[in-house]
């Protein structure tokens, strides 16, 4: 028997937010497919988003949670992301570590 497991929906991850001021339309880098909740950085160097790496030099600070799963890209693409006065389960993030949570907490994105 195959077991099915279904990926994250859309904004799953969030408690709660403060309305449209809690989101944002930002540039996700191309790359392998992402899931919702995904934690991303700003890579200074590219000038995109893209998936958080605390071992990164350019995208080593957690900036913001997709909201919505992006699937494979070969060019820059447009997607909305949590960016601020949020409230978020943190077992349901991807890429979530310490230094994700403290890197949060200047953005008032609050892990649960």
């Amino acid at each position: 028997m195959t077991i099915l497991q279904q990926a994250g929906r859309a904004g799953e991850h969030l408690i709660s937010t403060v309305g449209q001021i809690s989101n944002d339309l930002v540039e996700l880098a191309a790359g392998a497919a992402l899931p919702a909740g995904q934690v991303l950085a700003y890579d200074s160097a590219l000038h995109l988003y893209v998936p958080y790496d605390n071992a990164s030099q350019t995208a080593g600070v957690a900036a913001a949670v997709l909201y919505a799963p992006a699937p494979a890209r070969t060019e820059v693409t447009r997607v909305v992301v949590t960016g601020r006065l949020a409230e978020v389960q943190g077992a349901q993030l991807t890429g979530l570590d310490a230094n994700a949570r403290a890197d949060f907490g200047s953005l008032f994105i609050v892990v649960r």
